[in-house]
């Protein structure tokens, strides 16, 4: 019975594994991270990347100087949006958790119309190559989102915490 719980234990550690590293962390800007200094065309930056839902954006800047925004198509658009919740630290973790679009701005007045404007397409981690038609809602609203540089909790993330924890179960 032992010898079952521990091969079970392994195979869930080896399954958490997986899940962890399939998931990407992009910094967006890159180095230059999430800036209105025009170091970075935010457009050019993410249409070279391929996103997919359990993937997390980190956007990385001066708090006194810029913010960030999760925004509806229109505000985007339009450069509106006000900042929300606690004040940030200057790392903002966005976890993507369903597919669709997503716009995010900067508020600071000037900023967004100067490009600090960010849109991504989120795909589907089963099929890549397939992206979302406009008919697809995004279910993530700018309430639901990270404003307070706290780390959103992802399935990836729980994941390393549940599993663990059901393997010693299982061992005792």
């Amino acid at each position: 019975m032992a010898e079952k719980a521990v091969i079970v234990s392994f195979l869930l550690m080896m399954f958490m594994l997986f899940g962890l590293t399939m998931a990407k962390t992009y910094v967006v800007g890159d180095s230059a991270g999430w800036t209105s200094n025009k170091q970075v065309d935010y457009k050019r930056w993410s249409v070279s990347k391929h996103f997919e839902i359990g993937d997390v954006l980190l956007f990385e800047f001066n708090p006194n100087k810029d913010n960030i925004v999760l925004v509806t198509k229109k505000d985007f658009e339009a450069c509106n949006g006000y900042p929300f919740g606690t004040p940030s630290l200057g790392k903002e973790r966005f976890p993507l958790d369903s597919e669709g679009q997503l716009y995010f701005i900067c508020s600071v007045p000037g900023h967004c119309k100067a490009g600090q404007k960010l849109e991504i397409t989120v795909h589907s981690a089963a099929s890549p190559a397939m992206a979302p038609t406009p008919s697809t809602t995004n279910k993530l609203s700018p309430s639901d989102s990270a404003s307070n540089g706290s780390l959103l909790l992802s399935s990836s993330f729980c994941f390393s915490f549940v599993l663990p924890a059901f393997s010693l179960y299982l061992v005792a």
